[in-house]
């Protein structure tokens, strides 16, 4: 049954001035005669306007008319007026708590209580605005109002369940929907179309929406055929999510999960400064990050998942990352207990045109997946600079498989567990300037496909089966230092190494780590032909080379030795490996230098 109730909703503009009077200027619309219209192709709920409306303000819970003013300077207003024919009301008012009259203007009448105004904001109760919240009643009309009041205002949800069935756009800068705790404060949206969303904050037009939060509430759908989305944010920035969880989880977690035709529960669609903690969501995609649709290179700036707690329902990711993102700065962190579904994190992108920045997913745990995903998997189509996986634990069943990256560069992996027996890390060539992993972890029977890199070292050995090393680094064989040899410096010295096949009359150089003149450095070489095998070790300085031992002189020596494979300068700054053997070698070096 619908509540006859009045709406006096959009642009409510709140402005501290110098005689601290608070502006009121609002539409007033009639939530009792709600309208139909047609909007993107689909039918959706509206409000009626009442123009000629006469409002009266009261100091709240009395009869007593509140004095108002017509201009910010104080000029008197009569109490009660009349509303525009356009339907607005404005009027100017001390800081204090008032009650809201409406009555004409072809709307029914009805009361708004408790409407606080301070300097600078006003807070509301949509129960006080007229909601039922009984479970039952639509209260949709009542919450549209509370959104549709502009300014920066605190919108109170009653410790009870709170049915809408269409969405709650907030277009208005500076909201907050603030409940009485989890589970205490309920919205149940049962939509009738798809793509709508309980609470979807978005500015008008291509305008960036600021500094909306959503606390301490619980959002739920008993509907389970529409696709439709908990918490929706459109070019936010300043956003914040705080104790909320998406679905109830009284009687465990996975009854009643928000679904229905790919539902999520947080959907974020661009721009900077998202703040999530201690969330809960048991949706068929829990977080959903899409592309910015007013500015495409700010999509996720600056985001931080604090203490989460997510359920995938179906062959689907706890945490989808759209093609066409970019994202800079993204961390998860607290605990992250990531369950079921069939990805932990999915990302592939095949359409973004700006490369992204530093991702970072800390304390998780996945488990319990009902397909074979992967734990982490990242795709870019342009680059990743900077991925951390550190303190994670996954793989528990043979049907997950651990971290898969393309196209990501600066790779650490700490603290990386993967107790299955499928794939632990799948990387390529793409994978660039460096993968490093410490203390890792890599159950016996398990995989690793590691194709286009070069190991440059590892320490403490691998459990027996293991496919990786406890902590290693590789780089990336083609376009990297490997093509004349890998070098880093230890004390105060350069130490490079190289390996790789020479034809007959080839030369390769030594990498000096500068190029200059006056090197001092010794270098170790084995070289192995059909016929060919040797070693020696040759010291040498800016003018000269010199054998300090050899397996076989004839074989391996320094200078230009014909027969031989040899150590010599080819210019002032340049030692090269030259050989003169007769036959194609196969030769490794390591060589230290004194810069």
């Amino acid at each position: 049954m619908m509540r006859r109730v009045f709406v006096a909703a959009v642009l409510l503009f709140l402005a501290a001035n110098a005689a601290a009077y608070t502006k009121f200027q609002f539409d007033v619309t009639d939530g009792s005669t709600t309208a139909v219209a047609s909007l993107s192709g689909t039918t959706t709920k509206v409000l009626k306007a009442c123009p000629g409306a006469t409002v009266a303000v009261y100091l709240t819970g009395t009869s007593t008319l509140a004095t108002l003013y017509s201009t910010a300077a104080g000029a008197a207003k009569s109490n009660p007026f009349t509303a525009s024919n356009s339907a607005r009301a404005t009027f100017w008012i001390a800081s204090g708590t008032y009650d809201f009259a409406f009555s004409g203007g072809g709307c029914s009448t009805h009361t708004w209580t408790g409407m606080t105004a301070g300097a600078d904001s006003l807070t509301v109760s949509v129960t006080g605005m007229g909601a039922a919240c009984d479970g039952v009643t639509d209260d949709w009309a009542v919450f549209q109002a509370a959104a549709s009041l502009s300014g920066a205002h605190r919108i109170e949800l009653p410790a009870a369940a709170c049915l809408i069935t269409n969405e709650i756009l907030i277009t208005q800068a500076l909201v907050s929907w603030v409940g009485q705790g989890k589970q205490t404060s309920q919205i149940n949206l049962v939509p009738t179309v798809d793509n709508k969303a309980a609470l979807h904050f978005d500015a008008a037009g291509a305008a960036v929406y600021y500094q909306g939060a959503v606390r301490d509430l619980t959002i739920k759908s008993t509907d389970t055929t529409y696709r439709k989305f908990a918490i929706r944010c459109t070019d936010c920035s300043e956003f914040d999510v705080e104790n909320v969880a998406i679905f109830p989880f009284e009687g465990g977690p996975d009854i009643s999960p928000f679904t229905g035709g790919s539902s999520s529960g947080l959907y974020l669609e661009g721009r900077e400064l998202g703040s999530f903690r201690n969330i809960e969501i048991s949706a068929d995609i829990p977080i959903r990050i899409g592309p910015n649709p007013n500015e495409p290179t700010i999509d996720a700036d600056h985001y931080h998942f604090d203490n989460i707690y997510l359920l995938a329902q179906g062959s689907t990711p706890n945490v989808w990352i759209e093609s066409g993102v970019d994202l800079a700065h993204v961390t998860f962190d607290g605990h992250q207990a990531w369950v079921l579904g069939k990805w932990g994190l999915y990302w592939v992108d095949t359409t973004s045109t700006v490369g992204s920045f530093n991702l970072t997913i800390a304390n998780l745990r996945y488990e319990q997946p009902i397909a074979r995903g992967w734990m982490v998997e990242i795709q870019t189509n342009v680059v990743l600079r900077g991925f951390r996986l550190i303190n994670v634990l996954g793989g528990s069943l043979t049907t997950i498989d651990g971290v898969k990256l393309r196209k990501v560069r600066r790779v650490l992996l700490e603290s990386y567990t993967y107790n299955g027996t499928g794939v632990a890390l799948d990387v390529d060539s793409t994978v660039t300037e460096g993968l490093d992993g410490r203390l890792v972890t890599t159950q016996t029977g398990g995989s690793a496909s590691i194709t286009g890199l070069t190991k440059v070292w590892s320490y403490g050995p691998p459990i027996t089966g293991s496919p990786l090393w406890q902590s290693f680094h590789y780089e990336a064989t083609a376009g990297s230092n490997f093509t004349a040899g890998y070098c880093y410096e230890l004390m105060g010295l350069n130490k490079c190494a190289g390996s790789g096949t020479l034809a007959n009359t080839a030369a390769v150089a030594i990498p000096s780590l500068g190029g200059v003149a006056g090197l001092l450095g010794r270098v170790t070489v084995v070289v192995s032909g059909a016929t060919k095998h040797a070693s020696c070790t040759v010291s040498y300085d800016a003018t000269q080379a010199q054998v300090e031992a050899t397996s076989n002189a004839a074989v391996c020596t320094a200078g230009t030795t014909a027969g031989a494979f040899n150590v010599h300068w080819s210019s002032a700054a340049v030692i090269e490996l030259l050989n003169s053997t007769g036959e194609s070698v196969k030769y490794w070096y390591e060589v230290t230098q004194i810069p």
